[in-house]
């Protein structure tokens, strides 16, 4: 099928996203702005989170994941309607659905977040001289910053086709009309919502079974008229499931794995049924009607960085907030691999093992400002049996990031090479060969930082301070001991 690129060229600039081409009645509700074509089968959308809304609402410091959702949903009738010749009328019925969303880069910082899509459609099938069925992958960055992957199928039916399979369903009116009795909502907090109204399932007499409430009045869920639960409903309440699962302890969703394989019909209970998987941080949940799965999604949930302490310390007055990256604690734990020996994102590489302190630095800069934010780290720390592999690759990788996506830090904090942990000669000297280099000092953090103001600690004193400021090696010495045992030397 050739496709005809006169109605959207690819020398066309954005063009703005009008609501019918999102199927939302309500325009406050609409995400994309603007979109233009980039090739026969890609695209480039533009879109905008809310800095504020009545039902995503952002939590843990991240923005609501079920607006990534929403977003990409808003794309299928774009699309098929804008790009591959779908009359308006014809239905589209989502396959699959899957998602992975970066949490330092979902962090809500109180202003809209702006979006830009690159989106592929392939394997796309047509029906004469309109596509029928659709697979795409999204990129989603904000700031020019990877946000999320996802990827979807969907099918096209036209309404003749849709009636008929349908039967006496097709009727959204009717359909609506013998909804279920509503009944009332489980909880709040153990389900990641703030209003009972939004709490999308109630209690059964099992534990991990929920039933599924079908709020057809629902502003945000039920935007306009509908013959069956709408996907975003199921996608809603497997967040919820998955987040009451994880209950007390604060997790957010950070990706789905969704098959849409039946209808969710309104007119007979649907039970959400969750199951904890031996892999840390996945669950899965099912839909179950007339005994049948019409639903499943695999969630993923991880610890969401918490904020809430630097940002009280700001309030009350701290000039600034330092995360004590070194001396075997738990940052430093991440970082070392004798202590870190995960094999999910966090662990297994160098690159990877300093992926929690990144994001921890990430999730405050947002909270507080990089210019209130300093760090202090211990590249050849051997404090609390620190005793780390690839210290080289490590360090160098944090430092490089860091510089690279916090320039603005306040100052950096190193601490100098120390040995009396080292309890032996040979175990000293097998160290410091380990590090391969002609000088085992921070030269080399202090050149990657560059005009970051760069402090070090360690070992100093009256005897090996002066003029180390005015040489250029260090932006200020830091002096801790000494003034610990004795506090009338400040004075």
């Amino acid at each position: 099928m050739t496709i005809d690129l006169a109605q959207h060229s690819l020398a066309n600039r954005f063009e703005t996203v009008s609501a019918d081409y999102t199927h939302k009645t309500n325009q406050d509700e609409m995400l994309l702005r603007s979109w233009r074509r980039t090739g026969p089968d890609t695209f480039t959308v533009t879109a905008a989170w809310p800095a504020a809304h009545r039902f995503y609402v952002s939590r843990l410091g991240l923005y609501d994941p079920l607006l990534l959702s929403e977003t990409v949903r808003q794309t299928l009738p774009l699309l098929s309607h804008g790009a591959y010749q779908v009359p308006f009328g014809h239905q589209l019925l989502w396959k699959d659905f899957s998602w992975t969303l970066d949490p330092a880069a979902a962090q809500a910082d109180g202003d809209p977040a702006e979006l830009e899509l690159h989106i592929s459609c392939h394997d796309v099938t047509y029906r004469r001289d309109r596509a029928s069925a659709i697979s795409l992958t999204v990129e989603v960055e904000r700031d020019g910053r990877l946000l999320a992957t996802a990827h979807s199928r969907f099918t096209i039916q036209d309404r003749t086709v849709y009636n008929r399979l349908r039967g006496t369903y097709a009727d959204a009116t009717a359909a609506t009309a013998r909804a279920v009795p509503l009944p009332p909502p489980a909880g709040l907090s153990p389900f990641g919502r703030d209003r009972f109204e939004d709490v999308v399932l109630a209690a059964t007499d099992r534990p991990d079974h929920w039933q599924l409430r079908v709020d057809t009045t629902h502003p945000v869920l039920f935007d306009h008229l509908v013959d069956h639960a709408p996907g975003m409903l199921l996608l809603e309440a497997a967040r919820q499931a998955a987040l009451a699962t994880a209950h007390p302890h604060p997790m957010a969703v950070t990706g789905m794995d969704s098959d849409f394989v039946r209808y969710a019909e309104m007119d007979a209970p649907c039970l959400l049924v969750t199951e904890r998987l031996t892999e840390p941080g996945r669950v899965r949940v099912s839909a179950r009607q007339h005994d049948r799965d019409i639903f499943t999604s695999l969630v993923t949930l991880a610890t969401a960085p918490r904020c809430d302490v630097a940002k009280a310390a700001m309030d009350v007055g701290f000039d600034g907030i330092e995360l004590h990256s070194a001396n075997g604690y738990l940052p430093e734990q991440f970082l070392s691999s004798n202590s870190n020996h995960r094999t999910d994102k966090y662990g297994g590489s160098p690159e990877k093992r300093c992926t929690f302190v990144l994001e921890l630095m990430e999730a405050l800069a947002k909270t507080i400002g990089q210019d209130n934010l300093a760090i202090r780290l211990s590249p050849f720390g051997l404090f609390n049996q620190a005793r780390s592999e690839q210290r080289v690759e490590t360090w160098t990788h944090l430092c490089r990031e860091l510089k690279q996506r916090l320039p603005q830090l306040s100052y950096v904090s190193f601490i100098e090479p120390r040995y009396e942990q080292i309890f032996s000669e040979a175990e000293k000297q097998r160290f410091l060969e380990s590090w391969n280099l002609p000088n085992v000092d921070l030269s080399s953090f202090r050149a990657i930082f560059g005009d970051t103001p760069f402090f070090s600690a360690g070992g100093f004193d009256d005897t090996n301070s002066w003029g180390v400021i005015e040489s250029g090696k260090y932006d200020a010495l830091v002096y801790g001991r000494d003034l610990i045992i004795n506090p009338d030397i400040p004075e």
